[in-house]
């Protein structure tokens, strides 16, 4: 059997360990990260085979997937937070929001275009989209968030976190006269599991308008499983903003 590759930083904190290639597909059948380290594939793309991920240790990337067992312990889990720098759904204009599972926010300035809904409900597969950026340039815009396709997994638990969120808008302070930046949209996650277990969060939520900004829309969540017996919460809310 093709062994398990394992990255473990000994409880300690650290920078983020490069992962060449897919697991499973080539040397190794999984991946197992643990003792506080930081992973992150150098491909977009598939991450076959099992995965595991304990307390305190975290994968990062811009699109993953798996296909094999999968846990995920309390307090460690997928982030893939700002992570898709374009999108469908991209606003025009000042400060306005995102789009993606929803219109983005409008901001005070009002001229220009928020971002608008794309993408498929039923199986969601593309992350989000980029808020405008502020008033005169005053503050950037936040990024949306990344996807996760967890496809033909046998056993799935999450007790801790899967995260596609968009950023928020920044820029202007409260009291200025110039519009901060929209928020970014949430991504995708995409799940389809014989079981589905545990008390964690998935999240695809909108980022923050900033100072006047509109806030990014939510994402999109979809999961089919055969036994499901999750008691987390799932979450794809629009961000705060002027509207």
């Amino acid at each position: 059997a093709r062994p398990t590759l394992v990255v473990d930083n000994g409880g300690k904190s650290g920078t983020t360990t490069t992962l060449s290639g897919n697991i499973g597909s080539g040397d190794y059948q999984s991946l197992t990260i643990a003792g506080g380290a930081r992973a992150n594939p150098s491909v977009s793309g598939l991450i076959a085979g099992n995965l595991f991920i304990k307390s305190n240790s975290w994968l990062y990337g811009s699109s993953l997937s798996t296909t094999g067992l999968l846990t995920i312990e309390a307090s460690g889990g997928i982030n893939l937070d700002g992570l898709t720098t374009g999108g469908f759904g991209n606003a025009s204009g000042f400060g306005h929001g995102a789009g993606h599972g929803g219109t983005g926010g409008r901001s005070a300035e009002f001229n220009g275009v928020n971002g608008s809904v794309y993408g498929n409900p039923v199986a969601p597969n593309q992350g989000g989209s980029n808020g405008g950026v502020g008033f005169s340039a005053s503050g950037s815009g936040g990024i949306g968030g990344g996807v996760v396709n967890i496809l033909g997994v046998a056993v799935m638990r999450v007790d801790g976190i899967i995260s596609v969120n968009g950023t928020a808008g920044l820029g202007s302070t409260a009291g200025s006269q110039y519009t901060g930046g929209g928020g970014g949209s949430g991504g995708s996650v995409y799940i389809r599991a014989k079981s589905l277990s545990g008390t964690g969060k998935i999240t695809a939520n909108g980022g923050s308008g900033a100072n006047g900004g509109g806030g990014g829309g939510g994402g999109r969540i979809a999961i089919y499983c055969d036994t499901n017996t999750f008691t987390g919460t799932l979450s794809a809310f629009g961000g705060s903003g002027y509207v």
